[in-house]
Formats: structure tokens, C-alpha cells, sequence
């Protein structure tokens, strides 16, 4: 187990600190291998990271961009993460990222599976960065808990990808990449914010079973090294 934990007095702060060291990252990985690949969480926290990525001045012709995870909906819906990048970090300098969609024409995720994987796998990897998000129930990605997928998302020693999933809150379908594929990354963030997720971060700090607090299995990998913004 092994992760740094930094605290800020606003999701602003937070965001500029994050965004610096991701694009450290990805600069590094242009020059050291000619390609760079990034991982984004969806969701309302990452929007003002995503919009600071967005001013790097980076060759982003070269830097594929892919999430953690997306709701089975159309991709120009509210909801969707896809649009989420279009909107916010596909702009300025990093308009001709290379976006590589978890969302394809099949009619439910589980029939996805093969399809995103082998885009997954075509990515450069490991990837340079990971930001993940975390919800006040302990999921990560669309790993939640006591859910009938998060036993494959959490298997190690399974070679998928991805899984099909069900949004605990809205109920959506979705698909999520797994634990391992996360895991595949040279640098691996949380960016969290607000006393409700404070408060399960402390909790899943403490060792205990990932069923209840999946981000248990990233805290207490012996592998894993999480580097934490949280922002109250």
C-alpha cells in the first residue's frame, strides 16, 4: 500500500496542482516514447481539470484519451462521459486528441466487451495517467459495491478489460473498465472533493473488505501507488 494524500481548501486549487502533474506526465511521454496515453473518470469533478488539460500546449495528435467508464447512452446525452472530453477537453491545444470511446452500437455493454477491449489494448500502454473518481458509496469507475460485477472488476487474475455494470444511483447501464486494466498505468490519481467523500476516504483507509468500499482495492494494493487531491 502506498499513496500520497494532498488537501486543499478548494476544488480549484485542487484541479490546477492535478492538471500540472498529469500534463508533466504526458509531456514525458512524448518525448521518451513519441505517444502519450490518458484515462479520465466522468462525472461533474474532473470538468475544470479537463478544461486546464485542455490549454497544455502539447502535440495532442499524439496523446490518446479514453475513460474509466461510461453510461450505455447515446453520446451527445447529459450523461455521457464522451461528451463530457468533446466538451471540455477536446479544445483549445488538445482538439486533435485521439478519443477512444467505451460506447459502441451494441445494445447493452455486455455485448461491448470484446470491441472496447481490443481498442483498449490498440492504446499505448501502460497508460501514462489514470485519474479515477470516487462516489460517497466507495466506487470507483463503475466498480460499486456488493455489485454482481465488481467481483470480475477486482479479479487480477482475469485478462478482461472491461465489464458491464448498473449505475447504483440512476440505474444505467454502463461499462467499466477493471481494476487490472486501471492498474496498467505509470501514474495513478483520485480526485475527490466534499466532506461526504472525505469522510469515506478516511473510513476506507482502514483495511477491510473491498466489497463494501471498493476503492479499498486500490488504498491497499501492494503494487498500487494513488496519488490523492481531495479538496472540503
Amino acid at each position: 500500500m502506498s499513496y500520497e494524500l494532498t488537501q486543499y481548501n478548494s476544488p480549484v486549487e485542487a484541479a490546477i496542482c492535478l492538471a500540472g502533474r498529469i500534463e508533466t506526465r504526458l509531456r514525458r511521454a512524448l518525448l521518451e516514447r513519441g505517444v502519450a496515453s490518458l484515462v479520465m473518470s466522468g462525472g461533474s469533478t474532473p470538468r475544470m481539470l479537463m478544461e486546464l488539460l485542455s490549454r497544455a500546449d502539447l502535440d495532442w495528435s499524439r496523446v490518446w484519451v479514453t475513460l474509466t467508464d461510461e453510461r450505455w447512452v447515446a453520446e451527445d446525452d447529459p450523461s455521457s462521459n464522451a461528451r463530457l472530453v468533446r466538451t471540455c477537453l477536446q479544445q483549445h491545444y488538445a482538439e486533435p486528441l485521439r478519443f477512444v470511446s467505451l460506447k459502441t452500437d451494441a445494445a447493452e455493454p455486455a455485448q461491448a466487451i470484446e470491441d472496447v477491449s481490443r481498442r483498449l489494448r490498440d492504446m499505448p500502454r501502460p497508460f501514462d495517467a489514470v485519474l479515477l473518481g470516487m462516489g460517497a458509496d466507495g466506487h470507483f469507475a463503475s466498480l460499486f459495491p456488493h455489485a454482481d460485477a465488481l467481483a470480475t472488476g477486482l479479479n487480477e487474475q482475469s485478462d478482461a478489460e472491461a465489464v458491464a455494470a448498473i449505475g447504483a444511483a440512476d440505474n444505467l447501464p454502463r461499462l467499466s473498465l477493471t481494476l487490472a486494466a486501471l492498474l496498467d498505468s505509470q501514474y495513478l490519481s483520485l480526485l475527490i472533493d466534499g466532506d461526504s467523500k472525505a469522510e469515506t476516504l478516511k473510513e476506507a483507509m482502514v483495511p477491510g473488505a473491498p466489497e463494501a468500499l471498493p476503492i479499498r482495492a486500490i488504498l491497499h494494493h501492494p503494487q498500487a501507488q494513488l496519488d490523492i487531491h481531495l479538496s472540503q
